[in-house]
């Protein structure tokens, strides 16, 4: 199959009956938002429709594709300040088996299954259909600096095109999100509160006879051999970073900060912020759509959905 670019017209014949389903839904609904901020629960919705969409474009250029799961492992987790769970750390350390396992899933998935076992030339056209054909005609400025580019065309452009109208705003506000949760752990990490909060944690680490003076030093520390390498010498020291969190108040003032700079960061650019969250309401009733006719329509168990946590 000659790989094309997926016009307007490609679209409307896959997604053209969600889009009256979705706009009638829309019209029944109240014209001004809830103002509220996106649930965990909606954040499914959208993404769970996404994943549709995308299997249900690249099955009309005919092309397998099965959903991915948001969250594979739900183990995983991170913690960009200070392990401050103890239980988790018991059990995991670092995290190193978890991060495993994810890429074990993301191996393993029907998916990358499928076009290892391609030829290279459909291999090549599989990818172009997927992530576009490489014409960047998108652009994002990011905030911290440099400018995103890639394409506008393919399976996931298409879907996220169908869900949030603006495909150019949408790159915009989603790609420059990313970079302000960077520049909200920039701040926390760099405020006086923090590093004042780190030494009460350090003489709790030094007294559990581990020489670390923050958490940054730790993470340091675990990309050298032989901490790297010894799985339960990290499981001491997380967990002795996990409970000096909480004896210390470091847990509780990074939790603090990170509130405090995430409202800080919001307020500094409120044209992203309020534009990706006013797209995001906007989608929620196309994304529901979606994902009630194409699971009704599709009832293979093939095509599972992430359940909405």
């Amino acid at each position: 199959m000659k790989r094309g670019a997926l016009g307007v017209a490609g679209v409307a014949l896959v997604l053209g009956a969600l889009l009256a389903v979705s706009l009638a839904e829309r019209d029944q609904s109240s014209a001004a938002p809830a103002a509220h901020e996106i649930t965990a629960v909606e954040t499914n919705v959208l993404y769970d429709a996404e994943q549709l969409l995308i299997g249900k474009c690249m099955e009309h250029h005919g092309f397998y594709y099965r959903p991915v799961s948001r969250n594979p492992v739900p183990e995983y987790r991170e913690f960009p300040y200070v392990v401050d769970d103890v239980n988790w750390a018991r059990k995991h350390g670092y995290g190193f088996d978890v991060r495993r396992r994810l890429d074990e899933k993301l191996s393993a998935h029907p998916n990358s299954v499928h076009t290892a076992a391609l030829s290279p030339e459909r291999r090549q056209q599989w990818f172009q259909t997927y992530g576009g054909s490489g014409a960047q005609r998108l652009t994002a400025k990011m905030p911290r600096g440099g400018v995103l580019r890639r394409s506008d065309d393919g399976c996931v452009m298409e879907a996220q095109r169908f869900l949030y109208r603006n495909l150019q705003d949408w790159f915009q506000v989603d790609s420059a999100a990313s970079d302000l949760e960077g520049l909200k752990q920039e701040r926390v990490v760099d405020d006086g509160t923090f590093t004042t909060a780190t030494r009460p944690w350090a003489r709790c680490m030094h007294r559990s006879g581990h020489d670390y003076n923050s958490p940054a030093d730790i993470r340091t520390a675990l990309q050298k051999a032989p901490l790297r390498k010894d799985t339960n010498a990290q499981k001491v020291l997380a967990v002795a970073e996990a409970k000096c969190a909480g004896q210390s108040g470091l847990a509780d003032t990074a939790r603090r900060l990170d509130r405090h700079h995430a409202k800080a960061v919001a307020a500094e650019y409120p044209t992203h912020t309020n534009l990706k969250l006013r797209l995001e309401r906007e989608a929620l009733p196309r994304a529901r759509a979606a994902v009630r006719q194409l699971t009704s329509s599709s009832p293979s168990p093939e095509i599972p959905v992430s359940p909405a946590r």
